[in-house]
């Protein structure tokens, strides 16, 4: 059973452009599809939670890693990955700002939506095969399941769920 802040931790929330799904681990922004990992997502969902103010890291670490040990290393690693995954740079952030030896801070707004309702359809474009011999076409055919995958997901986003393509390469 969800405590009410597993419910808040779970909530679907807007920032810079994207909509972050924690019960999903994904972050959609124009019919791009981004799986984020467990940890993060978590790094993510609190920060978010505390828009607009700076939020130290050892209440991250108690949060995340609740009473785990983990070296300064790990939260750098989540917020690397966030930063990757929604496409924000360090300088100058538009979403994720670091205060230097103190903490982090979502900078851009935040709005919290409520849980999307399941999708009607969901579905994954494969990577096409190349079947010239010759790998320098390759870049054509991942192109092409590229541009499908970005198409589809165009569509009707709140019908149509467009798997990303690293989410399915295991």
């Amino acid at each position: 059973m969800r405590t009410s802040s597993d419910r808040q931790r779970f909530r679907s929330f807007r920032v810079g452009g994207w909509l972050i799904d924690p019960s999903r681990s994904r972050a959609v922004r124009q019919g791009h599809s981004v799986h984020i990992e467990a940890k993060p997502m978590r790094v993510m969902s609190y920060l978010a939670e505390r828009s607009g103010r700076v939020v130290l890291k050892d209440s991250i670490f108690r949060e995340v890693w609740n009473d785990t040990f983990v070296t300064d290393d790990a939260l750098t690693k989540c917020i690397s990955e966030l930063r990757k995954a929604l496409q924000d740079n360090t300088r100058p952030p538009q979403i994720i700002q670091t205060v230097h030896k103190v903490g982090y801070s979502i900078i851009s707004p935040v709005t919290f939506a409520e849980p999307e309702k399941d999708y009607k359809y969901v579905i994954a474009v494969l990577p096409f095969d190349h079947l010239t011999g010759e790998d320098r076409h390759a870049y054509i055919s991942d192109g092409l399941a590229e541009e499908v995958a970005a198409q589809l997901g165009r569509l009707d986003p709140k019908r149509l769920a467009v798997i990303a393509r690293t989410s399915m390469e295991a």
